[in-house]
């Protein structure tokens, strides 16, 4: 058995421990959320965050010093990368398990201003915030309906990164929020709603 559920991973330079989803305490608590009923998906750590955080270190000035919403924020790394930076950070996922798992990366990463906000993006009242953030959350017909509910709703900036999947086109095609490449569309599919 593997004694530490912790990994140390590296985005542009910048070392973070995160959880390691092969530990076996982590694999069966994530499972038995699953198992439960909570409509989750898990995954391994996608290409797409791993991209996502090293750009965050590139651009910091997005997220120095604010409030920040990250929404379907899961296990993922990206909260952590974020709430480096961060003034104030609400995580939000639907699967509590995720949400207790991303606040004890958080802890880990010495980031303790944070809350939890359980339940689907597409329902929660959205915090006061400066800047919402989701990554790779849009896969299918309810989580895209769940995004376009966020956005019309979230009164700040919204920064989506998200694999190009029919849902996730679709999104763009039908939200009517103003939008522009944060980078190069070439290399991220990344967009900020103003």
């Amino acid at each position: 058995m593997r004694n530490s559920i912790w990994t140390t991973h590296t985005f542009n330079g910048n070392k973070y421990y995160l959880l390691d989803f092969d530990h076996p305490q982590v694999e069966k608590d994530i499972i038995n959320e699953m198992d439960s009923g909570i409509d989750v998906y898990y995954d391994r750590r996608w290409r797409l965050t791993q991209e996502f955080c090293d750009i965050v270190h590139e651009i910091p000035e997005f997220f120095k010093s604010k409030d920040i919403l990250v929404v379907g924020a899961g296990i993922g790394a990206e909260s952590v990368v974020i709430g480096s930076f961060a003034k104030k950070l609400y995580i939000n996922d639907l699967a509590p398990v995720a949400l207790d798992y991303c606040a004890r990366q958080l802890l880990q990463n010495n980031i303790s201003n944070f809350e939890k906000i359980e339940g689907s993006y597409g329902e929660i009242d959205i915090p006061d915030s400066d800047l919402a953030v989701a990554c790779f959350c849009v896969y299918n017909s309810s989580t895209m309906k769940a995004m376009k509910a966020l956005i019309k709703k979230c009164r700040c900036p919204v920064i989506i990164v998200n694999d190009p999947l029919p849902a996730f086109v679709r999104l763009l095609k039908t939200v009517k929020r103003v939008r522009r490449p944060l980078i190069s569309e070439e290399r991220l599919p990344c967009y900020l709603f103003d």
